[in-house]
């Protein structure tokens, strides 16, 4: 039997972006959305190596879509789970009428 998982998507108001973290072979940022609604809540997310380019054009307080894998990976008996986003849209609709996407298909990156 094989399973087909739906893409997770969330929106919301940008309140952080941190600064990128490098290694020899990778690099790493993260930022942070607080959702809207009855109950809001803030959500970390990571981006990794070429991914970080998703990150250059948004600023704190931009409403950005985020579509995102969830991993988890245990470790000496404790869970850690991670949100690693793959697709970042700034919503300006309400704003200018345009959208800056920046999603990577088979390897490739390009920012529309």
């Amino acid at each position: 039997m094989q399973t087909q998982n739906t893409p997770l998507q969330v929106e919301g108001i940008c309140t952080f972006i941190g600064s990128v973290s490098r290694g020899e072979t990778w690099q790493k940022q993260e930022f942070v959305i607080k959702t809207e609604g009855q109950y809001p809540t803030e959500i970390c997310f990571s981006v990794w190596n070429d991914k970080c380019l998703m990150l250059d054009r948004c600023q704190v307080n931009d409403k950005l879509i985020v579509k995102f894998n969830p991993s988890s990976r245990e470790y000496q008996g404790k869970w850690y789970t991670e949100l690693t986003a793959w697709s970042v849209v700034v919503d300006f609709r309400n704003t200018v009428g345009k959208s800056l996407t920046y999603t990577n298909e088979l390897g490739k990156g390009a920012i529309k």
